[in-house]
C-alpha cells in the first residue's frame, strides 16, 4: 500500500512524501519546505502504540493524524494528504503487522 502523506518525527519538522507499507515494513519519504530530504523504515512489530489523534496537539496541519510509537520511543505523526478516510484503514493496517489493537 503506497499513500500520499505529511509526517513528522513528533516533535519535528513536516515532510510532504509517501508512505510505503509492505507486509510488516513501513517506510516514509517525504521532502520538507526547506527542501531537505528524509526517509525513515521500521518494522511494524517494533511499534508499541498506534491510535488516530483527532482532537489533541500531535495533529499536523489540523488534520487527524496517526500516531506510531515505536518502542525505542520514537513517535510518528501520518497523515493522509488527500483522502482522509483512508487513515482507519492505515491503522487497520499497522495493527495487524504490529499485532497491537487500536483506541
Amino acid at each position: 500500500m503506497i499513500v500520499a502523506v505529511i509526517w513528522t518525527e513528533v516533535p519535528g519538522a513536516i515532510f510532504a512524501g509517501r508512505l510505503e507499507l509492505r507486509d510488516a515494513t513501513a517506510t516514509l519519504w517525504g521532502r520538507e519546505r526547506t527542501g531537505a530530504e528524509r526517509s525513515e523504515s521500521f518494522l511494524c512489530h517494533d511499534l508499541v502504540d498506534i491510535h488516530i489523534e483527532r482532537f489533541g496537539d500531535d495533529r499536523l496541519e489540523g488534520r487527524p493524524t496517526l500516531i506510531l510509537e515505536h518502542r525505542s520511543g520514537r513517535r510518528f505523526g501520518i497523515s493522509p494528504i488527500d483522502r482522509v478516510g483512508v487513515l482507519g484503514e492505515l491503522a487497520e493496517r499497522f495493527s495487524v503487522h504490529s499485532k497491537l489493537l487500536t483506541a
